[in-house]
């Protein structure tokens, strides 16, 4: 087990202590002070020196760390700052690591600039690991390696444990006393019932299957509440059974008169049966040849219909053929007055009439500067501004004129034979480009003579087309369509027959089947037959209600085994909810959890209630309140195999403190009247 030890604190400005020095014992070291002196300031100096929070858990930023003035403003230009020693011991190997930790709250003021009064900008925190300045995540690091965040307060403040909501309680519970890993087979065995039935639910949790028991019986009771209602509506919608020997005499009685009336009549409607059938079938071939004959004048008329698309049809092709081909003449002629050819050949023209001119005036100028000497007398006087005297000088004048006439002239003949170059070039382009014109009107001819020999066979075509007799309906002549007289021929013969199969003469009287005494034979035979029926639909009632019946017993004797496998569930489940709160109680010694509570309807649920010597932990006084705290930090301390400094208010108010083996207490005790100290003399420093 490692544990940690606090070996002395120093508080500078926190929470309304401006300077305080603590040094402690390893076993335990008491607080003494009256109500407002800072005995719990101590607490939370220690946690907010490891974690940025109070003892409550609070962060910074939720409770005031800054010492204020009387009138409740805060003291400008202080550091608000923790420091303690601490030793880290590991009872296993014997190893003892000593470590200082400092923690600073620290204004930041700024002055504008062009400004000379200070402003409040915020506040930072500065961290120091054995008095070296470190970042906050290493800071946070080296706490978390020596206590878990998350630890901490559960194993140094006696009340923080039972302050959670009872879920994590119970969480907690359960994992430190290995509950979650509960041999539940173990607690069957020997059991019969908890065998069979850890057998039966295979595949399911507990729970999974108890919900599905109660919802089978949820529903197997609807059920049972619904079939007293069907069998009552059932036996109201039977009905009253009436005398079936006596309905079935009479029926056979109707059924002998019907017969007899229908067979008098049966003779005369037979031979009206056979004429009128084959009148039908004479009927049936004159309007299939009427059928036939429409069919053929309609195709008639449809292949004329077509005839004349077809024609007007190949009109409007034929004119959009010949707007085809006057578009393409005109684009060609277009063309022929648009060449870019023309241009082109006028812009080369241009440029060698151009380049020319300027070769002439150049020879011009060449043999003027050719020809013109030196004269002496034009040298001017570099220094006095008069016609130059001097020999010498107009000698070396001379000779730098001659020179530069040289050059001149050497620089001319070059442009000329640049500009011969160009003209060569532009003349050779003019040579190529007139050939190309040729060429291009070559082809135009030729081809607006091939487009003017179409156009005149297509004109010529639509000509022929527009000449053409026109087509309507009046062309058409039924005596033409093949077959068609010979169809009509047959049909004024069928006609004819039809007529002589009509008219028969005078038949005789046909007896009437709908008399009146047949109607009322039959009404009164229907009416027998109705009642008849009724055998089925009472035997059907009365086997639906016997059906009933049978189903209330099968649901009942279900609903029975599903209370039973029920009840055994239970008894399994509290087994099992005994053994985890045993299991779960043998970690701890004055305090104790029930883990479940029972229902009014004896159904069970998870639940977290902590009592000290059989009284709920809420109604316990101040020092069994602690002392089952310190309880709970024992165990605690064992599982996660750390302790740390407990710190443990309201001390005054416990005669006996339980105290966990080689902890280290830090007892709070109220003393009235007293400062802020170490009881026994010690004295804060």
């Amino acid at each position: 087990m490692k544990q940690l030890q606090i070996q002395r604190i120093a508080l500078n400005y926190f929470k309304g202590i401006r300077q305080a020095k603590m040094e402690f014992r390893p076993d335990v070291t008491t607080i003494i002070g009256d109500n407002g002196t800072g005995k719990s300031t101590i607490a939370d100096a220690f946690a907010w020196l490891l974690f940025g929070k109070n003892a409550a858990g609070d962060s910074d930023q939720r409770f005031s760390i800054k010492t204020l003035e009387a009138d409740g403003n805060f003291i400008p230009d202080l550091n608000h700052e923790v420091s303690a020693d601490f030793r880290i011991t590991d009872t296993a190997t014997g190893e003892i690591r000593e470590i200082s930790l400092r923690r600073a709250l620290v204004e930041d003021w700024r002055t504008a600039p062009g400004e000379t009064e200070r402003v409040l900008r915020g506040h930072h925190t500065d961290y120091f690991f054995n008095d070296i300045p470190v970042k906050k995540s290493e800071y946070d690091s080296k706490v978390a390696e020596i206590i878990p965040a998350e630890v901490f307060r559960l194993i140094t403040d006696p009340a923080a444990f039972l302050a959670q909501p009872w879920e994590q309680q119970r969480a907690q519970l359960t994992a430190i006393s290995g509950a979650d890993n509960l041999d539940t087979a173990a607690i069957a065995a020997g059991v019969q019932d908890f065998e069979r039935l850890l057998q039966r639910i295979k595949g399911v949790t507990l729970e999974q299957y108890r919900a599905g028991l109660l919802n089978e019986k949820k529903r197997l009771e609807a059920e049972l509440v619904k079939i007293p209602t069907r069998i009552d509506e059932v036996q109201r919608s039977t009905p009253l059974t009436p005398d079936f020997a006596e309905l079935e005499a009479r029926k056979a009685e109707l059924e002998a008169r019907e017969a007899g009336i229908i067979k008098v009549a049966t003779d005369v409607a037979e031979r009206q049966r056979v004429k009128y059938e084959a009148a039908q079938s004479i009927r049936h071939q004159i309007d299939q040849l009427q059928d036939e004959l429409m069919a053929m004048t309609q195709k008639a008329v449809a292949e004329l219909q077509n005839l004349k698309f077809d024609r007007e049809q190949a009109i409007n092709e034929g004119r959009r053929a010949l707007a085809t081909i006057d578009r393409e003449i005109n684009f060609e002629q277009q063309q022929a007055q648009f060449s870019t050819i023309d241009r082109e050949l006028a812009s080369i023209q241009s440029q060698i009439d151009d380049l020319e001119a300027k070769q002439e005036a150049a020879r011009a100028e060449y043999r003027d500067i050719a020809a013109r000497p030196y004269d002496p007398d034009t040298f001017t006087c570099p220094l006095f501004r008069h016609r130059c005297t001097d020999p010498t000088a107009c000698s070396a004048n001379g000779e730098s004129f001659n020179t530069a006439k040289v050059q001149d002239l050497k620089r001319r003949q070059r442009e000329g034979r640049e500009r011969n170059e160009q003209l060569a070039e532009l003349r050779q382009r003019l040579e190529t480009l007139t050939a190309e014109k040729t060429a291009q009107q070559q082809q135009r001819a030729a081809k607006l003579e091939e487009l003017n020999q179409r156009r005149a066979d297509e004109a010529a075509r639509l000509e022929a087309l527009q000449a053409l007799a026109p087509i309507t309906s009046d062309n058409l002549k039924v005596e033409d369509i093949p077959g068609h007289a010979e169809k009509s021929a047959r049909l004024e013969e069928l006609r004819r027959q039809y007529n002589q199969a009509t008219d028969t003469g005078v038949e005789p009287q046909q007896p009437a089947t709908d008399s009146a005494e047949l109607k009322s034979i039959r009404r009164e035979l229907d009416e027998v037959k109705r009642r008849l029926g009724l055998r089925i639909i009472i035997e059907q009632m009365n086997a639906r209600v016997e059906e009933l019946h049978n189903q209330t017993r099968e649901l009942a004797q279900s609903k029975a085994e599903i209370e039973r496998e029920l009840a055994t569930v239970t008894a399994y489940s509290v087994a099992i909810d005994n053994a985890i709160e045993e299991q779960v109680n043998r970690r701890f010694k004055a305090v104790k959890f029930r883990l479940f509570k029972t229902l009014v309807n004896g159904t069970r649920q998870p639940d977290c209630i902590a009592t000290v010597n059989g009284v709920k932990y809420s109604d316990v006084n101040t020092a069994g309140r602690i002392n089952a705290g310190m309880d709970i930090i024992d165990a605690l301390t064992h599982y996660h195999n750390f302790s740390a400094p407990i710190f443990v208010d309201n001390c005054e108010s416990v005669a006996k403190l339980y105290h966990p083996a080689d902890a280290q207490i830090i007892q709070l005790k109220f003393v009235k009247g007293s400062p802020l100290q170490l009881e026994e003399g010690e004295g804060a420093k």
